[in-house]
Order: C-alpha cells, then structure tokens, then sequence
C-alpha cells in the first residue's frame, strides 16, 4: 500500500475512493474497503481518502480518537487497498466548499470514478455537503457512487463514537467485537524506573500520542507484537499510586516468555479483556504478590478464552 501526504501529481488511472476519518477501522470501515475494492476490480486503483490534522496545531482541538495516523497506516498495510491518501488539514481546506472539494480533490487531482461512502457522509465547509449534493455531484461527472448502510451489533449500529464511549467505560471486549480486532496501542518502548526487574516482573513501557484515547487505569490481558511474533502478555495501563503517585499515566506490558533487549523498538499491544481496576498497595511485597498473581491468572485466561493466539488469530 502506497501513502500518500497529499496530492501534488494527479492520478493518471481512474481511482475507487472510500472517504471519511476512519477511526478506529473498524467493521462498517470494513464494508467500505470491501465495496472500494471491488469497484476497483474494474480497472481503477482502490483509494482511501482521509485527513491529516497531526501536523496543524492550530486546527486540532483536542479530540482524542480510537487508533493514531501510525496504527491505522499498520491495520491497513494488509488490507488490499492500494493508496492511503492523508491530506493535510489546513486552514484552506477546511474552508473548501463541497462542490470545490469534489472538483478541484475527487475529480481533478483524483481522476475518480467510482465513490463509496457510508450513508451518514457528510463532507466540505462546516459539513455542508450531503449524501443528495454528492449524488448530484456524481451523476452531473459520470461518477458512480455507492453508499452503505451502517453495519450493526447488538441491534445498534456500529460507529465511532459509539466504540469510544465502550473503550471509555472500559468495555474491552464490547469494542474487540465492533472493531473486529482487538483494540491495540502502538508504541516505542521507553526506559522506565525498572521496578519491575525488583518485582521479577520486567516490563516494556510506552508512551502514546496526545490525540490516543485509552481506555480506563487497569489491568488487561493482552497480546504482544514484536517482529511479527506474537507473544502473551499482562499489560497495566496507570499512576503506579504505590511507587509514584504523581498522576503520570504510563502502559506497562510483561511479556510472557520473553528475555529480549527492546528499549527503542516498536512493539504492538492489544488488549483482550479488563481484569481488575488499578489499585494501591500497603507495600512492595504486597504489590509483587498481586503482579504475580496477575500473571498467572491472565495466562490461564488468555490459553483457555483466545485459542490460536500465538498463531496470530487476533491480529
């Protein structure tokens, strides 16, 4: 897959674009890749078009979302999608008019031919632009367009804010079933204070960026992905309140069967299920005793509820 910071030459073969923020790509994402790629079946390379705020200060506001600009570039790597476009959010674009945006974007830079969107789509300055303006749009340039319904579960339609106000609540396994994955931070691991070394429990630590949204302090069992092996892991998303408490939060990851120097690589971790809220102990031995305990129930858990694990199954 092929990304693409903008569109400074235009497409010289006929694209299928799929459009929209994409938060989380999760299974309503999933039947827009479908649809795009099949359009794309006909000759046209299959394109997903979203935008990039990250590098305008100015314009972001302080929304946290379901996986970063990095995350969504590895879900999609294997996706079948040929271009990512992430165009840059400035002051000018987000002025544009629908029918500017749909011309001087889709038609002229893009050469689109087919355009797949969800029926909630809305698109241009202040959200002007609509599913009818786009048919318009559409049928007055020769584009097809296809628009999907939302997919649902549990009865309700699967969305974006939907699967935020889950991850919020801490509803792990809720947010896996809508995603169709699971839930995952990527990351570069840090050097910490290594207590975990003196606890017999040594951890890879991460940061995330300001725009992550992360579900509540605690402990999850979780997958972890280096190198593309995938191996067990307990991960504790929190304060530290027994050894710190000054509010920091940080994600630590013991991964099981594990002995590798990683500090400045890029690991993956994917949470399974929430066990239990953070918590503060009296002591450090108090603590050790929990952390092993932990360990051994999240292995048990993660063998007996998520067969095929180490096969990447969830990945």
């Amino acid at each position: 897959m092929e990304i693409i910071k903008g569109l400074d030459d235009k497409f010289t073969r006929p694209s299928a674009v799929t459009i929209g923020k994409f938060d989380g790509i999760h299974k309503g994402h999933g039947k827009l890749i479908d649809r795009t790629l099949y359009h794309a079946k006909c000759g046209c390379t299959s394109v997903m078009f979203t935008f990039d705020i990250s590098e305008n200060d100015n314009l972001y506001d302080g929304r946290q979302y379901i996986y970063t600009a990095e995350e969504k570039r590895i879900i999609l790597k294997n996706s079948g999608i040929d271009i990512l476009v992430e165009y840059p959010f400035t002051e000018d674009i987000s002025h544009m008019t629908p029918e500017k945006f749909f011309c001087d974007i889709l038609k002229d830079k893009m050469n689109v031919k087919a355009v797949i969107v969800g029926e909630d789509f809305r698109f241009g300055y202040k959200r002007k632009g609509d599913i009818r303006l786009l048919s318009d749009l559409c049928s007055k340039n020769g584009v097809e367009l296809e628009v999907i319904e939302k997919e649902c579960f549990n009865g309700s339609e699967i969305g974006s804010t939907r699967i935020r106000s889950e991850l919020l609540s801490g509803n792990i396994n809720i947010v896996n079933k809508m995603l169709g994955r699971p839930y995952s931070i990527y990351g570069t691991v840090e050097y910490g204070k290594q207590l975990g070394r003196t606890l017999d429990m040594p951890t890879a630590n991460i940061s995330v960026e300001r725009s992550k949204l992360i579900p509540p302090k605690g402990v999850y069992a979780s997958l972890v992905v280096y190198k593309n092996t995938v191996y067990k892991g307990v991960t504790n998303i929190g304060t530290r309140p027994t050894v710190e408490g000054n509010g920091n939060v940080s994600i630590e990851t013991y991964i099981f069967d594990f002995d590798k120097n990683i500090y400045g690589e890029n690991i993956i971790v994917q949470l399974l299920e929430f066990k239990r809220p953070e918590m503060k102990f009296d002591s450090l031995l108090t603590l050790r005793e929990q952390m092993h305990r932990d360990k051994e129930e999240t292995s048990e858990l993660i063998d007996s509820s998520y067969p095929g694990w180490n096969m990447g199954v969830y990945f």
